[in-house]
């Protein structure tokens, strides 16, 4: 018999490679028995040294190497030692070991998900720590220390650019920063911010609010009053809102509309003497004078130290078209009183002021007062306060035009 040639292990016995010998019977007899007797227990030893072979050729388990589940651990150890300061931090101290720790942590060799996270802490103490110095600023700017106020904005201005910077949705950092851009006068920046925000946060009031305040302040008042509507049907209680949309009607002439808004914020906030002031004037543009003068009159026993409502009062004491409503002394007493709360760099008080002073024939006083209105006046208004100059050289005071109530549709 032949076997073909197969490739084993080494020194296993190879058998048969001798195709050519012949055997006589006998032998061939004998040498069957012989192998029938033999190849089990050849069989046997080969698998043994097979199994022994084998074990040598498989390597050994290597042992771990810990140092790089020590690393993970540390900063595992870490992030959770900024994470409970977050729940206890308030001042700018506690908010730096947050930050340090952050940094520590950031060192080690973290899994993406934990580095991650890592910088997202990172973002919140930094956005927290501009807060607290945005309110120091506030604080030291009111007690005049304007250069520490300065100061204070600026580090929380850097603040609010790394919280972003590290986490680029974090929307409160966005609205923090728009703050202060508003504050420095920079409004298209600040509405980007705000814009920003509000696409993050959908359902953050104050973003949609101070976007209607910056468009109020740019006299945009119909895209004012769309983001006061934002506000109001998130937040249909909210009080400045509705006086924020009742001033951009007003300043559109949508006069009734602005009424029903005001009508709203006062029930709301009966106690707020500026909007009885502003509800005041509303009635004043439609004729309304009773209610005009009710409405100055509750703002005064409110507060008595707010100036535009004593100039309001003395505006329809001196002007107004119907006698009964008109009382010139008490006109120029509250004139008077609003420049000496106020003072007189605002052109309506001295209008006011200059009215008075014609409505009890003081004409001089009232030319002068008129001719210093006119210096410190915007331009849209520099015509009308013209008109009203020359019927004070012509020795004539001025009255408002009758307004007749009729049926109209806004």
């Amino acid at each position: 018999m032949t076997n073909s040639s197969s490739s084993r292990p080494s020194g296993i016995v190879r058998f048969g490679d001798r195709a050519n010998v012949r055997w006589d019977r006998q032998l061939q007899a004998a040498t069957w028995i012989a192998l029938v007797l033999l190849l089990p227990l050849m069989y046997g030893w080969s698998l043994a040294f097979a199994d022994s072979q084998a074990a040598v050729a498989v390597p050994e388990k290597v042992a771990p190497d810990t140092s790089a589940q020590e690393i993970q651990h540390n900063g595992r150890q870490l992030i959770h030692q900024a994470y409970e300061l977050t729940k206890v931090a308030q001042q700018i101290d506690e908010y730096e070991q947050i930050i340090d720790i952050c940094k520590q942590a950031m060192l080690e060799d973290l899994p993406i998900d934990h580095l991650k996270y890592t910088k997202r802490l990172m973002s919140w103490a930094h956005n927290k720590r501009g807060e607290v110095r945005t309110d120091e600023a506030s604080e030291v700017a009111a007690e005049g220390d304007t250069e520490r106020a300065t100061e204070f904005d600026r580090l929380a201005m850097e603040d609010f650019e790394t919280s972003i910077l590290l986490d680029n949705t974090r929307w409160k950092a966005y609205h923090n920063r728009g703050i202060n851009f508003a504050v420095r006068g920079d409004y298209e920046k600040a509405m980007e911010d705000f814009e920003k925000t509000s696409e993050l946060n959908p359902r953050y009031v104050n973003a949609w609010f101070n976007l209607g305040e910056i468009h109020y302040d740019t006299g945009n008042f119909e895209q004012a009053i769309e983001k006061y509507n934002e506000v109001i049907r998130l937040r249909p209680d909210d009080t400045e809102a509705y006086r924020g949309r009742a001033n951009s009607y007003h300043s559109l002439r949508l006069y009734r509309k602005a009424l029903a808004d005001f009508d709203e914020a006062i029930t709301l906030e009966p106690g707020s003497a500026v909007m009885h002031a502003e509800r005041a004037d509303v009635h004043g543009r439609l004729g309304n004078w009773a209610k005009a003068a009710a409405d100055y009159r509750q703002a005064i026993e409110l507060d008595n130290e707010l100036g535009r409502a004593y100039q309001g009062a003395a505006w329809i004491m001196a002007t107004c078209p119907v006698d009964r409503f008109r009382d010139t002394d008490r006109a120029l007493q509250a004139a008077t009183r609003a420049i000496e709360l106020d003072g007189d760099q605002d052109y309506r008080y001295l209008d006011t002021m200059a009215a008075a002073q014609a409505a009890n024939g003081n004409y001089e006083d009232a030319m002068s007062h008129m001719e210093k209105a006119i210096d410190v006046a915007p331009e849209s208004e520099r015509e009308q306060l013209e008109i009203r100059r020359a019927l004070y050289e012509s020795e004539k005071p001025f009255r408002q035009a009758f307004r007749l109530k009729r049926a109209t549709r806004r």
